[in-house]
């Protein structure tokens, strides 16, 4: 079943939360006007907005992970009225971010922006994640502001 809008249970930005054998850890949420990737800056136009979450995902699976394109973890970030957001393409193109087929080896942590694209009116109060088919653990972002 799947949270009420701005519902999130008990888990919050700077705690680690486990689905299956991925755990995230969000250390910074941050909402932009654009998103800096390799070779510029990605605007969001005039009707959208990029939110980032700067996080550490440690892989406690058997195998390695291809964080940014093959992405074993699903994830979403959740507005107010309930809407759920796709990350945008190119993770890999986000400076720090891992490259396509750099695999975070099981029992290794490494740090990951995962980033959307949203509608610039969207207040985003939580995020929600899982491994595969898993049921999602969902995180209380407590809204975000412009940084």
């Amino acid at each position: 079943m799947a949270p009420s809008p701005g519902s999130a249970g008990g888990s919050k930005v700077g705690e680690e939360v486990r689905n299956g054998s991925a755990v995230v850890k969000i250390s910074k949420v941050h909402e932009a006007d654009g998103i800096l990737m390799d070779g510029g800056t990605r605007s969001g136009g005039a009707e959208a907005k990029y939110v980032a979450l700067e996080t550490v995902v440690f892989n406690d699976t058997k195998s390695g992970m291809d964080l940014t394109c093959s992405r074993p973890i699903v994830s979403s970030p959740i507005d107010d009225q309930g809407h759920r957001y796709d990350p945008i393409d190119d993770l890999n193109r986000i400076p720090g971010n891992p490259q396509c087929d750099e695999r975070l080896q099981p029992g290794s942590k490494d740090q990951m922006v995962f980033a959307y694209r949203v509608p610039r009116s969207a207040k985003i109060t939580a995020w929600e994640f899982s491994e595969s088919d898993r049921e999602p653990s969902t995180i209380d972002l407590g809204g975000t502001s412009p940084t």
